[in-house]
């Protein structure tokens, strides 16, 4: 009896396993059918439409201006003194951007984000650039467009139309954070450009025993 109890509860045992496994297995299966489903419902991602809006172009070129004005030591401290002066180089070495959402119209959640596309003269992509703001389609339809640079400067700014259903000052918050959002792209890639180098452990080391002085 004893044997057999042992068998029987190793049996047990496999089968406890088993349907373990084959409810994750079905858990994974419903998890990629919902990931399918709502991507497929949620619509096509929207990309910028055809239409010239002079006014979005002079408004966004200011603020790039009013941006890269602040790259000095005194209103940005920690930036170093060349810092406005390479990032309009840097604004020299982009041929347009795409300010567009990471996902279509009907997704509503906070993973919906505004999101740039960056392609530079030379062909380098850089994509999907965080904005720091969300679509919320459900409040008000983001601001989907295309800037194309000429020699550093906004040559021209493409949408839909659909900035025109709104007063012009709706659009500047959205100009205000693609401007800072594009300037500070080459921060992350050339700090040096920007920033002083880092302080050594012989220097931090330096600095305290000058310090205790």
């Amino acid at each position: 009896m004893r044997v057999g109890a042992l068998g029987t509860g190793g049996r047990i045992r496999r089968v406890m396993r088993f349907m373990f496994w084959r409810t994750a297995q079905t858990m994974l299966v419903l998890a990629s059918l919902t990931n399918l489903i709502t991507a497929c419902t949620e619509g096509t991602r929207e990309m910028p439409g055809s239409q010239a809006n002079a006014v979005l172009a002079q408004l966004l070129q200011g603020e790039i201006d009013a941006e890269v004005g602040r790259m000095n030591p005194t209103w940005s401290p920690g930036l170093i003194p060349q810092a406005p002066d390479n990032a309009r180089a840097w604004l020299g070495e982009i041929d347009d951007v795409v300010a567009r959402c990471r996902y279509g119209p009907r997704n509503r959640s906070k993973h919906n984000l505004m999101e740039y596309d960056v392609t530079l003269r030379g062909g380098e992509r850089i994509n999907g650039v965080f904005s720091g703001q969300r679509c919320l389609y459900g409040v008000a339809q983001p601001l989907v467009m295309r800037v194309r640079f000429a020699q550093g400067r906004v040559g021209e700014v493409l949408t839909d139309g659909r900035e025109r259903r709104a007063p012009v000052e709706a659009a500047v918050p959205e100009l205000q954070k693609l401007a800072e959002s594009v300037v500070r792209i080459d921060w992350m890639r050339r700090p040096a450009l920007y920033f002083p180098p880092e302080k050594s452990a012989a220097d931090i080391a330096r600095e305290w025993e000058q310090g205790r002085r």
